[in-house]
C-alpha cells in the first residue's frame, strides 16, 4: 500500500473524531458566549440609571473578552484534531505488517536515494523488523536503475519512530514518519481550520 493511500485513509478515519471535537469546542463557545450576554444583561440592568452609553460600553466589553475566550478555544480544538491525526497516522504505520512495511521503507529509500551508496539509519525496533535482505531487495532495484546498489545500514540508530533517514556524503534526507506527517499537517491546517471556522467568530459575538 502505498504511503498516500495510507495518509489518505487516516485521514478519512480522522474525520469523525475532529467533528466530535468541533461540536463540543462549539457548543463550549456557545455556552460562554450566553453566559457573557446573561452578564452584559445584568450590569446593563444595574447601571442603566448611570446612563444607556455606560451601560452598552459594559455589554460590549462582556461580549469582547467572551469573543476572546471563544476564539482561544477554537483554536485550542483544532490542534487537538491535528495531534489526534497526527498520532493516529503514527500509529497506522507502526501496526503495519511486516511484508508491507518492509515493501513501504523499500520504496521510501529507493525514491530517496541520489548517489546509491549511501547509509540507512533506522530505528532499533526496525533495524531487527526489517532483517538483513530488506538491503539486497532494495540494492538490487537500484542498480537496475542504474545506481550502483551500494546502501549500507548506518552503524548509528534513529530516534524516530518508523521510516528511514539516508545519508549520503553532502546530503541528508529524511523519510522518517514523523517529517512525512508534519508535511502533511501543514496541508491538513487550513482544512481543519474551515471545519473549525464555519460559522465566523466575529458573528457570533455580536
Amino acid at each position: 500500500m502505498a504511503l498516500e493511500d495510507i495518509l489518505r485513509k487516516i485521514r478519512e478515519d480522522g474525520e469523525a473524531e475532529a467533528r466530535q471535537i468541533v461540536e463540543a469546542a462549539q457548543a463550549e463557545r456557545a455556552r460562554i458566549l450566553e453566559a457573557a450576554r446573561d452578564r452584559g444583561e445584568a450590569a446593563s440592568t444595574r447601571l442603566l440609571a448611570a446612563g444607556e452609553a455606560a451601560a452598552g460600553e459594559i455589554r460590549r466589553k462582556e461580549l469582547s473578552t467572551a469573543g476572546v475566550e471563544a476564539r482561544r478555544m477554537a483554536l485550542t480544538a483544532k490542534q487537538e484534531v491535528l495531534a489526534g491525526v497526527f498520532e493516529a497516522a503514527l500509529g497506522r504505520l507502526e501496526r503495519m505488517p511486516d511484508t508491507e512495511y518492509r515493501q513501504l521503507l523499500a520504496d521510501l529509500a529507493f525514491d530517496a536515494a541520489q548517489t546509491g551508496d549511501e547509509r540507512v539509519q533506522v530505528s532499533d525496533r526496525d533495524a531487527v523488523r526489517l532483517g538483513g535482505d530488506w538491503l539486497d531487495t532494495v540494492n538490487s532495484r537500484l542498480t537496475a536503475k542504474g545506481l550502483p546498489g551500494k546502501l549500507q545500514f548506518s552503524e548509528g540508530r534513529a530516534s524516530i519512530r518508523g521510516g528511514l533517514i539516508l545519508q549520503g556524503a553532502n546530503v541528508e534526507v529524511n523519510c522518517s514518519f514523523e517529517r512525512t506527517l508534519a508535511s502533511l499537517r501543514d496541508q491538513l491546517e487550513p482544512e481543519v481550520a474551515v471545519l473549525l471556522f464555519a460559522v465566523p467568530m466575529q458573528e457570533a459575538v455580536t
